[in-house]
């Protein structure tokens, strides 16, 4: 079975766990989300019914949902099923079913360039993220927009990714690249932060490796440009048109006008996310620290071998984009770090090469021993996922909207 498919069925089960998980750990999780994914539901179910994009008929135009790309999904579900909850936890399933498969993969594009072996990345990664509960009741029991969020800004890096490794030779269709562009920006506010940066970022590390563009690599790089910033100002057109601000009412409403004061806040919920999940800070440091290695490694122009270095560095630039981007925000008022989810499977990446390393060329070459290192990983990493969704709530049963565990 080629790698794409055993990926895709080792990120199926990897969901089917940790959604299993969180139902075993916080048992009051229901099909039908949060208040705030029923908030977007209440517009979603409006717009259906053709009383426009409000919250009450009849009543002003506040934008309450954060995510544009969010709640209209959420209307084709209302307008097309009749019990569209139960879609939408299907939707959200299938997203986070995508998160993960693309988690997976750039683990092996990695894996790959380090030439390490393929199949004990997908099994270390699939056990890593079934043992991070607190991902998929964010992506999946929520639901709210972050799954879709995860999808949409994994699906960018991969192809900037391939972009930025293939000088813009890469197989996607010129669709896929608009819609990658675009995605990003119609789900959440922030989007165009994250395309803009992520795309400036792969011309100036394509640059930096290979000292020329290609008219390909330009023409690819102008284009999902341009599809974001057009985007943007579509939306930003519409949000003043039809609400009169240019973006959702949650944004003001989270957002000080201190800004001193929010950046404070956003500074103490990263630093609550850390202390709380200490395998993240692990992350976080080896991504910087490879990401310090491969900007000399750019730097000193060694050309036979920057494919590695070069990807390192796109996704350290996104590690550090989705880091400062929150604590200028201001963080959030959720439990289980809402905010940092899409950080997750990306820090687990240097843990997965890491263990992969350890069993393909420290330990003696019996299959055996491998699969008995495997063993222990699975049962380590599912009684610190369980134990992590139980002690990081004073309450294990506490509800996402619940205080606990909150850093700010």
């Amino acid at each position: 079975m080629p790698d794409g498919w055993i990926s895709l069925a080792a990120a199926t089960a990897a969901t089917m766990i940790g959604v299993a998980l969180v139902k075993l750990v916080v048992a009051d999780v229901t099909l039908i989300g949060i208040d705030d994914a029923n908030i977007t539901q209440v517009y979603a179910k409006n717009i259906a019914a053709g009383l426009g994009y409000v919250f009450y008929a009849g009543d002003e135009r506040v934008e309450g949902s954060t995510s544009f790309l969010c709640t209209m999904l959420n209307f084709v579900l209302f307008k097309a099923i009749p019990f569209p909850e139960t879609g939408i936890f299907i939707m959200c399933f299938g997203l986070a079913v995508l998160a993960s498969y693309h988690a997976i993969l750039l683990t092996l594009r990695l894996c790959l360039f380090a030439d390490l072996p393929h199949q004990p990345a997908i099994a270390i990664t699939s056990v890593l993220l079934a043992a991070s509960p607190t991902f998929y009741l964010w992506s999946v029991w929520s639901l709210m927009d972050v799954a879709i969020w995860i999808v949409c800004v994994f699906w960018l890096l991969r192809i900037l990714l391939d972009a930025v490794i293939t000088d813009g030779e890469g197989k996607p269709p010129h669709f896929l690249l608009a819609l990658s562009g675009a995605g990003v920006v119609l789900a959440r506010p922030e989007g165009i932060a994250v395309a803009v940066g992520l795309i400036t970022a792969t011309a100036c590390i394509h640059l930096g490796a290979t000292r020329s563009f290609s008219a390909r690599f330009q023409w690819r790089m102008a284009a999902m440009l341009t599809v974001a910033l057009v985007t943007f100002c579509v939306i930003t057109g519409f949000r003043l048109a039809y609400f009169g601000v240019p973006f959702p009412n949650t944004f003001y409403a989270k957002v000080s006008s201190d800004r001193i004061h929010s950046m404070l806040d956003g500074a103490r919920y990263f630093g609550g996310f850390l202390f709380r999940t200490p395998w993240m800070l692990a992350g976080i440091l080896c991504w910087f620290l490879a990401g310090g290695w491969a900007t000399t490694v750019l730097v000193r122009a060694k050309q036979a071998a920057w494919h590695l270095p070069a990807a390192v560095l796109l996704i350290t630039v996104m590690v550090a984009e989705f880091t400062v981007m929150y604590v200028v925000l201001g963080g959030d008022h959720f439990a289980y770090f809402r905010f940092y989810q899409p950080l997750l499977p990306i820090c687990l990446i240097p843990l997965v090469l890491c263990a992969v390393y350890c069993t393909d060329r420290l330990l003696p070459a019996t299959a055996m021993l491998r699969h008995l290192a495997l063993a222990v990983l699975v049962v380590a990493a599912l009684v610190r996922g369980v134990e992590h969704l139980s002690v990081t709530g004073a309450n294990p049963r506490a509800r996402l909207a619940g205080q606990a565990g909150v850093a700010a």
